[in-house]
Formats: structure tokens, sequence, C-alpha cells
């Protein structure tokens, strides 16, 4: 089970809402500092980074990351999903519906 904890709803720009993210099965971890983005119809979530910039433009290193990347994007899938209900429960902000595929069991 993913708990998303201190949800602050931003609305400015891309950025939707930052947020903690407790995993449950995990030991309690918690990763501080979560954001939820979405722009032109995409959403994404990033985990804690630094920024640099590499030849004029603004990268992001991130802190936390799987070295595979469909297990990476797996994760953040199951982050947002639990930021949408916790958004729908609240009714916070308007949550348009979002489907998403079958993401499999995860150790999380």
């Amino acid at each position: 089970m993913i708990e998303i904890m201190n949800l602050e709803i931003k609305n400015s720009g891309a950025l939707i809402a930052k947020f903690n993210a407790k995993f449950h099965k995990m030991g309690g971890l918690i990763i501080r500092e979560c954001a939820l983005f979405e722009t032109n119809g995409k959403k994404w979530i990033t985990l804690p980074s630094r920024q640099y910039e590499v030849e004029g433009k603004k990268k992001y290193y991130p802190y936390i990351a799987f070295e595979e990347r469909t297990t990476d994007d797996k994760f953040k899938e199951k982050i947002m999903i639990a930021v949408y209900e916790l958004l729908k429960k609240q009714e916070a902000a308007p949550v348009r519906e979002q489907a998403f595929e079958d993401l499999g069991e995860l150790p999380f």
C-alpha cells in the first residue's frame, strides 16, 4: 500500500501538487518532496532530484530511481494512482478520469 501524505495542491504551471509517499510494504519507507505534473495531456511523477544545466538547458538528476526503466515507470505510475485516489476522496481539485493499464504486482 502507498499512502500519500502532506499533499499540497500547487496548480502552478505544470506543477499540480507536492507530497510525500509512504510505502507500508517497505517498512514504512517515506519519500519526501515528490511532485505531480501535468501539461498538454501528459501526467508524470517526479521524485526528489537535483537540478543542473547542460548547454544552458535545465536537467534533473533523480536521487531515487530503479535501474530498469520499466520498473521505474511502474513505480511512479503506482504513486500517481495513489495521488489521484486521494484527490478524488478529498475532491480537492478537478480530477479527470484516468485509465491506467494493469501494472502487475510490484513489491511495494
